[in-house]
Parts: structure tokens; sequence; C-alpha cells
């Protein structure tokens, strides 16, 4: 975890706090409003990327949810554990989330783990 302060704003942090909040995409008004090197950029985009991932994947357990649910009882079976799978990756959002909006109090660039290269590489 590469961790240095970030360029402050006065409203930087309170950006990148709202960024991580998963029930509204709030990380949409800092990727616009904020400066390019700034805290809350970098912590909107990591939040946009590991929203996006969210997505997909509600999408995508969806899709084999419906497929695998028409088989009578095996099918059954199979999205049952899928929706345990579903949940673990939901906590696993949650954390990562959480952490994010900790980093971001404390004004504090943090690289989240597989989703911040992927940050970084946004052109936003």
């Amino acid at each position: 975890m590469n961790k240095r302060k970030g360029k402050r704003n006065e409203n930087s942090n309170i950006w990148a706090i709202l960024s991580y909040i998963p029930i509204i995409p709030l990380f949409i008004i800092p990727l616009y409003i904020v400066e390019s090197n700034n805290l809350g950029k970098h912590h909107a985009k990591q939040a946009f990327v590991l929203w996006i991932a969210w997505l997909l994947t509600i999408i995508s357990f969806w899709i084999i949810n419906t497929i695998i649910g028409i088989i009578p009882f095996i099918g059954s079976v199979i999205v049952f554990l899928l929706h345990i799978v579903e949940l673990i990756l939901y906590i696993t959002y949650l954390i990562l989330a959480g952490i994010g909006i900790y980093y971001a109090f404390n004004e504090t660039i943090w690289h989240m783990p597989f989703f911040g290269v992927y940050a970084e590489k946004l052109n936003i």
C-alpha cells in the first residue's frame, strides 16, 4: 500500500469520502469538479472502478442465476451457493469502500489492491 498525502483542497476530503458511498454513485461529482491532481479525484476514480466492478458482478450473477435457476433441484442448490458467493463479494466491496473512506478522511492517497491500478489509468 503506497500512502502519501494528497494535494489538499478545502473540500477534497469531503468529496473523497462521499465518492465511496455505495448506494448513490457520488463519485461522478468529484470526477468533474475537482482538480486533476487532487485527493478527491484520486479516491473518486477508485470508487468509480470499484462501483463498476460491483455492477458487473451483480449483472453477471443475475444472468447466471436466471439461467441455472431453471434446472430443477440442482439449479436451486447452485443458485443458493452463488448467493453466498455474492454476499461475500458484497462484504468485500463494503470493506474496501470503508478502507477508502478511512484513508480519504485522513487525507491520504491509498492505492486500492487490484482496482487502484485501473483507477490510475483513467483519464477523466
